[in-house]
């Protein structure tokens, strides 16, 4: 994915939350702890990509996939980090996340990415989550890719499905595809490039 986002003009930072906390995975038990960490770890990436000469601060998103992903809806949830920090994401991309919980109230454009087969993180919560949004802050886009499961677009899986921790994870071409369209789209749409 790096490959890709550098290939449209894209800086990239990956914030990686595990190895200096000596976390193995999460995907077993994850805890609110670990996701507010993760989260500050976002700002944290956010506010060093903002102090680089040539980084836009007016022009960083947060893009996430999995627990990335409900790191990026937790990043932009309205009322939770607005007043914390002096720089802000301005666009979220969330590629099969938890949603359940969530209310849905994001403080930057937000699209939320996920298969309609996906039995890790169930869509019909994503879908749950949009019918109980009050209409509150800024446009959250949800899209449902039929016949897709989790981790849709991770080429590593294109020839073997696998099953992890009991889910299944598939790569979907036509998912992948169509939802990489949809996160240019949102980022041109927010920033013009």
């Amino acid at each position: 994915m790096g490959t890709r986002f550098a290939n449209l003009g894209y800086a990239l930072l990956i914030v990686d939350s595990y190895g200096p906390r000596n976390i193995k995975q999460l995907c077993a038990e994850y805890s609110q702890t670990a996701r507010l960490d993760r989260t500050l770890d976002a700002y944290g990436g956010l506010l060093y990509l903002a102090s680089l000469p040539f980084v836009d601060p007016e022009r960083i998103a947060v893009v996430g996939y999995s627990q990335g992903a409900m790191v990026a809806l937790s990043a932009v949830a309205r009322g939770a980090f607005e007043g914390v920090f002096d720089h802000h994401f301005r666009a979220a991309v969330a590629y099969y996340p938890v949603c359940a919980g969530s209310s849905g109230s994001v403080s930057v454009p937000t699209l939320v990415l996920i298969g309609a087969l996906d039995d890790w993180t169930p869509a019909q919560d994503c879908q749950d989550m949009m019918a109980k949004r009050s209409g509150e802050g800024a446009p959250l886009r949800l899209i449902v890719y039929p016949g897709a499961y989790h981790s849709f677009n991770a080429a590593s899986l294109r020839d073997k499905p696998r099953t992890v921790l009991g889910h299944h994870l598939e790569y979907n071409e036509a998912a992948d595809h169509a939802a990489w369209h949809e996160t240019v789209e949102m980022l041109r749409q927010a920033f013009g490039h």
